[in-house]
């Protein structure tokens, strides 16, 4: 009987422990929902909320697939220091330390490492920093590490990772292809093509672990954003080389305040290059803004093109008709005119008068045909229409600025009788780099008027959802004799004109110079002048169309023959040497006529500048030695053998495209890359795209 009494004690015991503990469980439960729910439903709302995580952007490419823009993720690893059970901690804390101390970089000691963590964890820290800046192999080592590869709810690992815009080519290009960025207006190609860039973002629920920090609520690999779409661009990444190495001399040079080249294919109106510097103090240049879109400025002479082709069309002229040049000087009612320079020369011809840039001329001729009455006025304004002046040129970037041509018609206050005259010539018209371009691709083209474009294609994973094809803006500017005319008189500027040290044997060139007063600047309490040079090469089928604008030169001059024309012709040559499709019947003709009996030139080449130097003095062969560069390209496409200078950058995939073996293995073996090599002779390809950074990665190079 006892021994039953004792149980049911027990039992009694037992149950009142059990309701004991039920009462103060509810108690808690009423105190949490009722009494104190607000406050910690707010502490719930506030730690955790769905957010936005965007998708990582698509690649921007070039013609050849060259990546020109690219996304790299970093990631940043920090621990939660609260999650982990004691004992699981200080089993493992040792081995986490000495990786720590290995592959951090932080330069501290295993057991630095140790004391760290402990306090850490001490003072409850629940996002305490480890590294920063890995890449995805580099993260996937730290997550393999101890006690990191018990995960972020085990161990306390947490990955931040952030979604960086990267320019393999550094500034190429850089305005064009734009700017991504989160607190300011999107830029170039980046804002143009931002709905195909920037992918499709998700909502993940996260929780913030510390102010303004937050983090996955639950690991998500696997689950990411849509990948934006990929854009192939029109840019020939050799050619766009050469464009930005070349304004970039030019501008230091002349030291100019602005300046710009652009490049288009004249058949379809692809940009292949476009580079834009502006100045940042003395010396010190960088792309801020797309001067070759965006950038009015008053053209000048360039526009004389247009001028003739109306005057030819209307029936005024021929290229033989005479003109009075008047020494270069002639008032034209309240304004007197001038050319650039008193030359002395009175009746000449239209030929010579546009060949030799005559203000005056070309002014007179209009002033004659297109100022007698108003009809005659309109006409003029007209046929400026027709060729594409004051219009946008259509290219597919955003941003191209409002347009102004005087109009009798739409500006009757500002319309005034010495318009015409001055206008024939390049002013009261605002217009940027790449308008002027197009009227004079189109010329090139025989009278057809393309819109540029510079992206050819949308990608998505490899598959086009977008084809840019090449677009028709006006069949035909102009009459095809009229257009003959026109190309016969822009070929006469280069052969005998204000462009005669241009000319080359090599092939032929078609062009104009232009210098006008940028009369909305006042510098120092002077009007500053812009130089230009807008042409196209070869004259007997052109394949290439290129404008050079330097606004405000100060150092050598401003007119365009000196200033801008040089700039031309070394992308032009440069062109010509690189691209073999444009080696004609014309070069071959030229290259017969002007071979020395005594040598023959040897084959474009790179190498080690000093044995190019030991060689051809050997050789005897006369050569113009443009660097004192170690690495060089020997340039046979000149007017003379040329040695230029070739850049080896540290840490940056070279071309070695061209250099003999020896020279190309003591190149890239020295900058930390494992080479295998193919064949025999030059390198005629390479595995690793030039422009990517050095990670000590293996390069397969072909020869041949």
């Amino acid at each position: 009987m006892d021994r039953r009494r004792e149980l049911l004690v027990r039992v009694y015991v037992v149950f009142l422990l059990f309701a004991l503990i039920a009462g103060a469980i509810a108690v808690q439960v009423v105190k949490i929902n009722i009494v104190e729910g607000d406050k910690w439903r707010k502490k719930a709302v506030n730690n955790l909320a769905w957010r936005n995580v965007e998708a990582e952007r698509g690649e921007i490419l070039s013609e050849d697939g060259s990546s020109m823009v690219t996304s790299v993720t970093i990631f940043d690893i920090y621990m939660d220091l609260t999650v982990t059970s004691d004992k699981v901690f200080n089993r493992e804390i040792d081995s986490l330390c000495y990786y720590l101390s290995i592959y951090t970089g932080a330069g501290k000691l295993a057991s630095q490492w140790k004391s760290e963590l402990k306090r850490g964890r001490k003072a409850g820290k629940g996002y305490h920093s480890i590294v920063k800046g890995l890449d995805y192999m580099e993260r996937k080592r730290f997550e393999s590490f101890p006690l990191f590869r018990r995960g972020q709810m085990g161990g306390g690992i947490i990955v931040d990772s952030k979604i960086r815009r990267v320019k393999p080519f550094g500034q190429m290009a850089s305005r064009l292809l734009g700017l991504n960025r989160k607190n300011a207006q999107n830029v170039g190609i980046e804002a143009s093509y931002d709905e195909y860039l920037r992918g499709q973002s998700r909502r993940e629920l996260m929780k913030e672990i510390a102010h303004g920090v937050w983090v996955p609520l639950h690991d998500v690999e696997g689950h990411k954003a849509k990948k934006g779409y990929d854009l192939v661009t029109t840019l020939d990444a050799d050619i766009q080389d050469v464009v930005h190495d070349e304004l970039l001399e030019a501008m230091q040079y002349n030291d100019a305040d602005e300046g710009t080249v652009i490049v288009m294919d004249v058949k379809t109106g692809a940009i292949k290059a476009m580079s834009n510097f502006n100045r940042l103090e003395e010396g010190q240049y960088a792309e801020r803004q797309n001067v070759a879109v965006t950038r009015l400025y008053e053209p000048g002479s360039t526009i004389k093109l247009a001028t003739v082709l109306a005057l030819l069309e209307d029936g005024a002229v021929s290229p033989d008709t005479k003109v009075n040049l008047n020494g270069g000087k002639q008032k034209f009612y309240s304004e007197t005119m001038f050319d650039s320079e008193p030359h002395g020369m009175f009746e000449t011809d239209l030929m010579t008068a546009f060949a030799k840039s005559s203000n005056v001329g070309i002014a007179s001729l209009a002033e004659n045909h297109f100022n007698k009455e108003k009809e005659g006025r309109r006409k003029f304004i007209r046929y400026f229409k027709s060729f594409g002046i004051g219009d946008a040129s259509g290219i597919d970037l955003d941003g191209e600025p409002q347009k102004f041509l005087n109009d009798p018609d739409q500006h009757a206050t500002e319309f005034s009788l010495t318009s015409v005259p001055w206008m024939a010539h390049g002013y009261e018209m605002q217009m940027t780099p790449l308008q002027v371009l197009s009227l004079y691709n189109a010329v090139a083209n025989n009278g057809r008027m393309m819109e540029p474009y510079v992206v050819s294609k949308v990608l998505d994973n490899g598959e086009v959802v977008k084809e840019n094809r090449p677009k028709v803006k006006y069949d035909r500017i102009a009459s095809i004799t009229s257009i003959h005319q026109a190309q016969e008189m822009l070929r006469e500027v280069v052969t005998n004109g204000t462009a005669r040290r241009l000319n080359t044997d090599h092939y032929s060139i078609c062009g104009k110079t232009g210098t006008s007063k940028d009369y909305g600047v006042k510098l120092d309490g002077k009007t500053p002048y812009n130089a230009s040079f807008a042409g196209y090469f070869p004259a007997e089928n052109p394949q290439y169309s290129i404008i050079v604008v330097l606004y405000n030169p100060r150092k050598y001059g401003f007119y365009g023959g000196s200033v801008a024309g040089p700039v031309f012709r070394s992308v032009a040559d440069k062109i010509f040497a690189l691209k073999v499709d444009l080696k004609s019947e014309f070069y071959k003709e030229r290259q017969t006529n002007v071979a020395s009996t005594n040598y023959t030139k040897p084959k474009f080449s790179i190498g080690f500048q000093e044995d190019y130097g030991n060689i051809l003095k050997h050789s005897r062969v006369p050569v113009k030695k443009e660097t004192n560069a170690r690495w060089a390209i020997l340039n046979p496409f000149q007017d003379e053998l040329s040695i230029q200078k070739r850049k080896i950058e540290a840490d940056i995939v070279p071309d070695v495209v061209g250099m003999g073996i020896r020279d190309a293995i003591y190149v890239l073996e020295n900058l930390g890359l494992k080479v295998r090599f193919d064949g025999r002779g030059r390198v005629i390809s390479q595995s690793l795209t030039p422009g990517t950074t050095i990670s000590g990665q293996e390069i397969v190079i072909r020869l041949g």
